[in-house]
């Protein structure tokens, strides 16, 4: 089990002209619990520099950075290029001269609507996470693994599903529809999934809830 809500010492520096980005991306960023600041790009380089230690995340306007592609190899964690402002999506000829340079992480819709994937983004770069499928789960969410060592124990594994969406503040039709799912999901790698030499299960007949002991690579996890 893995709590992926954990403090991360780090800071967020915001190098943007608007005014009304500034305000977005202050309050998308502060969600990090992390220290944001709304700096000039000259402080920014020095900050970062000159504490090494601390990880730091400069999140910067696009036309800015275009401006500074030595950036990108500059000092802090990671460079994150936005649009210039918070209802418009970056130009794409914009976005190609960036990834062009170099750049690793550049935004392309508004503000307004990237906030989330830019939230979590930071969170990863400060974690020193990798980019994987748990970017997409809500930030502070508890990943939890189970091994299924008998294939009667689906039904209980999809009830703490529900439970657990249930304590999560999900509605009941949103829970209901993760239960189908994962129903269905650990059915197919149960009964469906090839594990022998001739690409069949010798299980495939069997009744779907019995209870049957499952040898060592016929366990499913689920996460």
């Amino acid at each position: 089990m893995r709590t992926a809500f954990d403090v991360q010492p780090g800071r967020i520096l915001v190098v943007h002209p608007d005014r009304k980005a500034q305000r977005a991306l202050h309050r998308v960023l502060s969600s990090t619990l992390c220290p944001v600041e709304i700096v000039e790009l000259d402080a920014a380089v020095a900050v970062a520099a000159d504490d090494p230690a601390v990880p730091t995340v400069i999140v910067i306007d696009q036309p800015l950075a275009r401006t500074r592609p030595e950036l990108v190899a500059g000092p802090g964690l990671a460079w994150i290029a936005v649009p210039c402002d918070d209802v418009q999506p970056a130009r794409p000829e914009v976005v190609a001269e960036l990834m062009a340079a170099g750049w690793r992480h550049v935004i392309g819709a508004p503000i307004a609507l990237a906030g989330a994937e830019l939230l979590i983004a930071v969170q990863k770069l400060l974690r020193g996470d990798p980019f994987g499928i748990d970017k997409h789960l809500g930030w502070g969410a508890t990943i939890e693994a189970t091994t299924l060592e008998d294939a009667g124990d689906r039904p209980a594994v999809v009830a703490r599903l529900v439970e657990g969406a249930g304590r999560a503040g999900m509605s009941e039709r949103v829970a209901s529809l993760a239960s189908v799912i994962v129903d269905e999901l650990l059915a197919n790698a149960l009964f469906g999934a090839p594990a022998g030499g001739g690409g069949t299960r010798r299980d495939r007949a069997d009744a779907r809830f019995d209870s049957r002991p499952l040898a060592a690579r016929e366990q499913v996890q689920l996460r």
